[in-house]
C-alpha cells in the first residue's frame, strides 16, 4: 500500500485491536499481471460478465493503486464474505472513516458501483472524504458522478 493508506490502516488495525478483535490485510496492492490472472481464471470459470462483477480488469483494479486492501477479521479466512458475519462489522462501518476508509463496494449502491457487494474490500480516500461519504451514504462513485 502507499505510505499514508498503510498508516492509517496500522492505526485502524490499533482501534480495531483496542475493540478487541483483530483485523488484518489479505490483499492489498497487486500487480498488472496478477490482476490479468485473477481476471482470466474467473472469467475463464464463470464467463466475462461475471468477471467484471468480481474481479475488475487488469488496469482498474484499485489494487494496483495502492490505496485498497481486502481485510480478515479474527483471522477467519472460512470465505471472503466471512467479515460480513464478524460481531465487530458494524462497529468497522461505523469507525472506518474516522481512519479515511470506506467499504468501497456497498451492499446498497450496485446499481452505482457495478460491481457486486464486497464486505471485505475497503478503500483509503482520506479522513475528510471518507468521512463525507459516511455522513451522506454515498459510494465513492456517486460522488464523483460517475
Amino acid at each position: 500500500m502507499r505510505k499514508e493508506a498503510a498508516d492509517a490502516f496500522e492505526k485502524l488495525i490499533e482501534a480495531a485491536s483496542n475493540e478487541g478483535f483483530i483485523l488484518n490485510a489479505c490483499s492489498a496492492y497487486r500487480s498488472y499481471a496478477y490482476q490479468t490472472d485473477l481476471f482470466n481464471n474467473g472469467a475463464a470459470s464463470y464467463g466475462e460478465e461475471y468477471a467484471d462483477r468480481y474481479w475488475t480488469r487488469p488496469g482498474y483494479s484499485e489494487h494496483q493503486s495502492g490505496l485498497a486492501v481486502d481485510i480478515r477479521m479474527d483471522n477467519d479466512c472460512s470465505d471472503l464474505d466471512a467479515v460480513r458475519y464478524n460481531s465487530h462489522y458494524n462497529w468497522l462501518l461505523e469507525n472506518m472513516h474516522t481512519y479515511g476508509f470506506i467499504l468501497r463496494y456497498p451492499d446498497d449502491k450496485e446499481d452505482k458501483t457495478k460491481i457486486a457487494p464486497e464486505s471485505w474490500h475497503l478503500r483509503y480516500v482520506g479522513v475528510d472524504l471518507a468521512t463525507y461519504l459516511y455522513k451522506n451514504n454515498l459510494a465513492l462513485d456517486e460522488y464523483y458522478g460517475a
